[in-house]
């Protein structure tokens, strides 16, 4: 561990110190080749650990989830519209899947599924939610604006506290794939504030924003707005529906999961150990979704 964080201050101090260089007109000097040396033969042995520890890993995540999506050939949304990254056919999933209705009467996935992205939410930033039993409501994909604009998912649910008192709550859900941001946000945030100002014991409305790869920072200005990426939504479901097998939506959430895999992260699917070609974030995405993997044991 100790030399992981030499390395991020080794590289984090080069980038530094070159970037005063070059602002000042000046190259960078020695001591900065060989920071840089220093750094390039660190990540070698971290290339060559990684190839060593990565069919390890591979086989321990099969060995206890063989159901998982990433060891699928196939992507759901690829088939069925020759592309899986459009983001309306997506969401329209996830609010089908979401929706606590269908649950009892088409997917049979759990009915707060929707629950656990929420919790997520609660644990990156503070909502300023009443602590409570929390219940979803109504689930609506592509809902009107009064302006004519669509919101990909409308979230309302209600909270009870321990003292009894109900309030009522809201999550509005933006998502984009390879594709760049208007100025849209503001009609989504007007409308879920008039929404809040319709009704008594209304919360302030919570805005997510679900994205590919690419930084926030380049497509979301406003604070208001929480990323939530694909991955991590992947993750958060999968923990959940894996423990529905006998669901009639089980296996096709488990298509549309690995096209999330597939199609919005990226991935060469089924997932293989490989003792030539290192993929970072799937060795990640292996020690994230195995309990007693290594990074579990360190805490």
């Amino acid at each position: 561990m100790t030399k992981v964080v030499n390395i991020k201050t080794k590289w984090n101090e080069f980038f530094q110190d070159l970037d005063l260089l070059i602002l000042n007109g000046h190259l960078p000097g020695e001591v900065h080749k060989k920071d840089l040396e220093y750094v390039s033969n660190e990540l070698t042995k971290l290339r060559t650990r990684s190839l060593e520890r990565s069919p390890a890993l591979v086989g321990e995540l099969y060995s206890k989830d063989k159901d998982n999506p990433a060891f699928l050939p196939t992507s759901l949304l690829r088939i069925l519209d020759g592309t899986g990254l459009r983001e309306v056919a997506h969401t329209r999933i996830l609010a089908w899947a979401f929706d606590p209705e269908r649950a009892e009467d088409e997917h049979g996935l759990p009915r707060d599924l929707f629950l656990s992205v929420l919790d997520r939410l609660s644990a990156d930033a503070d909502l300023d939610w009443p602590a409570g039993e929390y219940e979803i409501g109504k689930v609506e994909a592509e809902r009107y604006t009064s302006c004519g604009r669509r919101i990909d998912i409308w979230v309302e649910g209600h909270v009870t506290t321990a003292a009894g008192e109900k309030n009522q709550w809201l999550v509005v859900i933006e998502a984009k794939i390879a594709a760049q941001l208007t100025d849209q946000l503001q009609y989504y945030e007007t409308e879920a504030r008039a929404w809040q100002r319709a009704g008594r014991k209304r919360l302030n409305p919570s805005f997510v924003f679900l994205k590919d790869g690419s930084p926030v920072d380049d497509v979301v200005s406003s604070e208001d707005w929480l990323p939530l990426s694909f991955k991590t939504l992947f993750e958060l479901l999968w923990a959940r529906i894996r423990e529905h097998p006998e669901a009639p939506g089980y296996h096709l959430a488990r298509h549309y999961l690995s096209g999330v895999l597939a199609d919005v992260q990226g991935w060469t699917l089924p997932l293989k150990a490989s003792t030539t070609i290192v993929d970072y974030q799937m060795i990640e995405f292996c020690l994230d979704l195995n309990p007693t993997s290594e990074r579990c044991k360190n805490g």
